[in-house]
This record gives structure tokens, sequence and C-alpha cells, in this order.
């Protein structure tokens, strides 16, 4: 067949160049007529001469200098995340604070507020910027340096350049549409943590700011963020008595709560300017858990778990009273009477197929559905009906008694405890009840704020959501943790068998999935229902936190077979407390719903 010169010529250089044999790359182009081969390397010529005059470019910005200007955009080539940093390798800017101490830390604030933004390259090859800016609202003067780039060729010393403000930090860290940013303004302080109302919300690992009074020139606080999240921070604090001067504290802030709070440090605040992170690891590595900001970076069974999930529960309709059987027949919970047709028909959403459906759940059979998925492949069958509406502990008294039979309110924890107890009892290959198995999640890893008396009751009938989210440069008046404009939401920590509030479950799905890993979780909601009002344990939700390959956090949430995210959940049951059991993942390919 004759083929287009052209066409000709680039199927002969392909077939030339990705041979078998290993012939050199000129030997090889004997087979292309001798005008190809002109046109080759003449080609092959202008590439050369184009790398090197980019190579000149370089070298004379280099010399001029004395530095590399580069932008992390966080996204790779192939337009896939770059992978988060280890602990260990966090860019720390240490020995660039302390060369520009005095000109950025110390100066007076008017005077700093108006240099323009630099770029320092310190002796490990790392560069940061430097910038400050006035928040106007809350009259404080903040000075940011960003991580510009990593693992660079090392020089000797710190070198400087003027540069550009980060761009990847003002996308990320820019104030709400409509402040300007000489006014960010925002509803975190120096003393209450960030809520996660915005997760996407991202920094860059290893960025410190420090915080000043405008007028008085006095510091406020240092704010690390070790790790992506803008609402993932360690905050040093300046002390503000007069009995506590020369002393500083350390807070560690998870998303809306506090893991640690007021942890003395026994400096002073201007020797923190010159602190790294591995510094202040060592000095409290006994007092703050510095393991969450290390999370694991390798492909989990619960991520396996929740791929399979993603894919296999379309063949699931909504049914409010359905579920599987232990011989994977779908039936109805409170008789276990077959299900029709038709009613599975019915239940059908818009987008499923009648002949792919095998059956209809609700809430707890979805949650049975997943543990089947573990157990049924090793047992050869799932968990009896019976076994999992057995009662387990829980506050019967003369109020409740009455509504047990006719409404049965613990029914919902019943269910999924008795559910992670059957998977436990695969595991360790014994019979495990409830009480004894140790299922329920009652971890308290937060500061809990202090509860009036008389009004825990309350508060754990109405818990606020978490107050709403914010850059992390901007620096507000003072409120309290959990404080809302509706009014104050404390955290409670954990209630016996109520669980938790559902506005703090974020930072307590990360700080499990750091500190017990390859779990995932069972919840019921604890929340007023009926006539006349009872709280009720009826609505069930599995859980699966991980942390991806390349480090970030997500968490899978199935409600009776339909995928959400965690922020829809909070948003969707904002006054509810939330009762969990943990579940152990089966290893990787041992997982068949």
């Amino acid at each position: 067949m004759h083929l287009p010169r052209g066409l000709w010529a680039m199927g002969t250089v392909r077939s030339c160049f990705f041979p078998p044999t290993r012939a050199p790359i000129w030997g090889r182009m004997s087979c292309l007529g001798a005008r190809a081969r002109g046109v080759l390397r003449i080609s092959l010529v202008i590439m050369l001469q184009g790398l090197l005059r980019a190579s000149e470019v370089d070298e004379e910005l280099s010399k001029k200098y004395s530095i590399e200007i580069m932008v992390d955009s966080g996204v790779s080539e192939t337009g896939e995340r770059l992978p988060l940093l280890p602990f260990e390798r966090i860019p720390d800017s240490h020995h660039v604070r302390r060369v520009i101490a005095q000109d950025w830390f110390l100066d007076e604030p008017s005077r700093v507020a108006l240099r323009a933004p630099r770029s320092y390259t310190d002796e490990t090859g790392n560069s940061f910027c430097v910038e400050a800016y006035v928040i106007a609202a809350t009259d404080h003067l903040a000075v940011r340096v960003t991580p510009l780039l990593a693992d660079r060729a090392p020089r000797d010393g710190v070198h400087s350049a003027p540069v550009a403000a980060a761009p990847r930090l003002h996308l990320a860290l820019e104030a709400p549409t409509g402040t300007s940013r000489a006014g960010r303004t925002g509803a975190d302080t120096p003393q209450s943590p960030v809520t996660d109302a915005a997760p996407s919300q991202a920094v860059a690992q290893g960025t410190w700011v420090l915080y000043r009074h405008m007028h008085t020139g006095a510091p406020v606080c240092i704010r690390v963020y070790p790790r992506e999240s803008a609402s993932l921070y360690v905050q040093l604090s300046a002390p503000t008595a007069v009995e506590m001067q020369g002393k500083t504290h350390l807070d560690v802030c998870l998303f809306n709560v506090h893991v640690r709070k007021h942890v003395a440090l026994g400096l002073s605040f201007e020797q923190l300017y010159t602190y790294s992170l591995l510094q202040l690891r060592a000095l409290t590595e006994h007092a703050v858990p510095w393991r969450i900001f290390d999370p694991p970076r390798t492909y989990s069974a619960v991520e396996s778990m929740a791929s399979i999930i993603k894919r296999r529960s379309y063949r699931l309709a909504p049914l409010e009273d359905g579920c599987f059987n232990e011989w994977g027949r779908p039936v109805h919970i409170s008789d276990g009477s077959s299900q029709s047709d038709q009613e599975i028909i019915r239940a059908l959403r818009v987008d499923q197929v009648p002949r792919e459906i095998i059956g209809g759940v609700g809430s707890l059979g979805f949650a049975k559905w997943v543990v089947d998925g573990i157990i049924a492949p090793v047992a050869g069958q799932g968990v009896y009906l019976s076994a999992l509406k057995k009662q387990t502990t829980m506050p019967r008294t003369h109020f409740n008694a009455a509504h047990e039979r006719a409404r049965a309110p613990f029914f919902g924890i019943d269910w999924i405890r008795n559910l992670a107890a059957a998977a436990l009892s695969l595991n360790v290959r014994r019979t495990v009840y409830p009480a004894q198995g140790g299922v329920d999640v009652t971890v308290e890893p937060f500061a809990v704020e202090g509860v009036p008396k008389g009004r825990i009751k309350q508060e754990a009938r109405h818990p606020g959501i978490a107050p709403p989210s914010t850059p992390a440069g901007a620096v507000p008046p003072r409120v309290t943790q959990g404080e809302t404009a509706a009014g104050p939401s404390r955290y409670l920590g954990y209630l016996p068998h109520a669980g938790y509030q559902t506005g703090y479950v974020r930072a307590l799905f990360y700080y499990l999935a750091v500190m017990e890993p390859g779990h995932f979780y069972l919840g019921v909601l604890n929340e007023e229902r009926g006539v006349p009002r009872l709280r009720e344990y009826q609505r069930a939700a599995v859980f699966l936190p991980y942390f991806d390959r390349s480090g970030r956090f997500q968490v899978e949430v199935f409600e009776a077979a339909r995928l959400s995210t965690l922020e829809e959940f909070v948003a969707q049951y904002p006054q509810q407390m939330l009762a969990l059991v943990r579940v152990r993942a089966p290893e990787i390919g041992h997982f068949n719903p």
C-alpha cells in the first residue's frame, strides 16, 4: 500500500527508534531516506540550541539573584496531586527566620507592613516566600513564611531576592469574596481553632505565621501548619497575664477542637521565632500526640472496602425495613418475611435498572450487608437476624420501658453493637458479646470545654453545629471554642450511650484513622422522634475514614446505600448525637458483599 510521504516517514521513525535491538540511534537511522535524516538532524539541532539558551538564561538569573524562584502548585504535570511529605521532611523555615527576625518580626509593624514580599533560600536549598499584611478588622499584622520549594541543591547560607507573593497561598488563604487583601477577616481566632466547613482549603506544608498587634507591636501568637489543611495547626500563644510574662503555651488544633490546650513550654515567645517543628516535637513529645501530623500513607484495607462498596451498592434499592438474612435473601427486618418484587420495584431510584437489583435495604440493613461481606466469605453465611435484635447494655428506665415494646427506642444501637461483636468474634475465633468486646468508641482525645452544672442534658440534646470556616490568615474577635452566633456550642466529649456531637466527628474520625488505622465505623443517630417525643436510635450510617496514598484524609459515608460526604451528613443532622462502634476491615481481597 502506498502511503503519503509524511506518514511513511513518521511510521519509519517510530519503527527505527523502538526496535527490540540495542543498536546506536544514528546506526538505526540508516533505514531512513536521506531527506528524512536531514529533517531529523535539523530538528535535533534546534532542540539542543533551545535547551542551551534556556540553561544560559537560568544561569544569568541565578547569578543575578542567587536564588531559584519556583511556585509549587501542589499538582503534578499529569494533573495528579503531589503526595504530602512525612513530618521529618516538611520544609522548615527556622534557618530563614533566624536571618530575617530583626527586619520582619521585631521591627515596627508599620514599617514591616510596607515591605514587599521577598523570597529566601536557606543552605539546604529550600525556598520560602516572606510577606506581611494588615488585618484591618482586628488591627493585627500577620507575617507569613511560606515554603516555595523543597529538596533543591544545598547552598552556603541564606540568599534572598524580590519575588511576588506566592500565588498558591493567596488562592488557598484568600479572604471571603468582597474583602480586600488589607482587610482580610474571618471567624477564627488565635485562641480558638478553625473549623472545617471548607476542608478543601489548602496551605503549603510548613507554613509559619506570626500575628502581632498593629499599634503596640506586641506578639499575639504563631501558627504552624504541618499538614495541607488550614484547619490542622499548632498554635504558640504569647502570655497575656503579667505574672505569666516570659512563658508561652502550645495548643494543637484539629479541625474545630483542641487536641491539646495550654501546654506550657517554659520558653520566651521570642525564642520561638527560630524554633523548628522538630525542636517543638522534642520539647513536648510526652504531652502532645504529634503522630496526628504524620499519618500512614499506604493503600489501606479501608480504602479498598470503600472502593468495592461504591461499585456494588448500586444493586441495592432503598427500602426502609429491608435487609438480607443470613443466606443472602432479601427480607424485612421487622418480621423476617421475604421482600416482594413489587415493593422492590416501587423502591427503585430513577437511575436503577430492575434486573440488576438484588434486594432492598434501609440504613440498618445496609450496615448488615457490609458486615456480611466480611463474615460470609469466611463463615459461609451472614449474621442471623435474631442475633442482631438482642438487647445490649442501655439505660432502660421506667420512663422508656412503657415504649420499649411499641417503639423499640434502642433497636438501632443494639443492632450495630451486635454487628460489630459478630465481626470481632470472627477475628478472634470465639464468641464475643458487645459489653466485653470493647466495640463501642468511647475515646476522649480532645480537650473538653467546661459545661455549667445542669446543662449537660440540654447540650446533649441540642449540640450546635461547628462555626463557619475562615482563612488561615485571619484573626477575628475572641470567641470560645465552638461558639456560634446562635449561642454556645461546647464540645462535650463522649456521652455514655449517646455518643458524640455530629459537628465534631470529622476531627474524631481523623484522630481514629491515625491512632487505630484499618478500622471502619458503624454509627447510629440519637435523635428525638415520634409522639410523645422520645430519643431513639433508628438511623444508621457506615463511615470509612482513611488516608489515601498521597497522604490526604478521606471519609466515605454510606447511609442506606447512598454515598455522601461527611459535610453533607453533618449538615443534614446538625443537632443529633452519634453513637459509634468499630469494626476491623478485612485484608485486601477478603471483602465480598
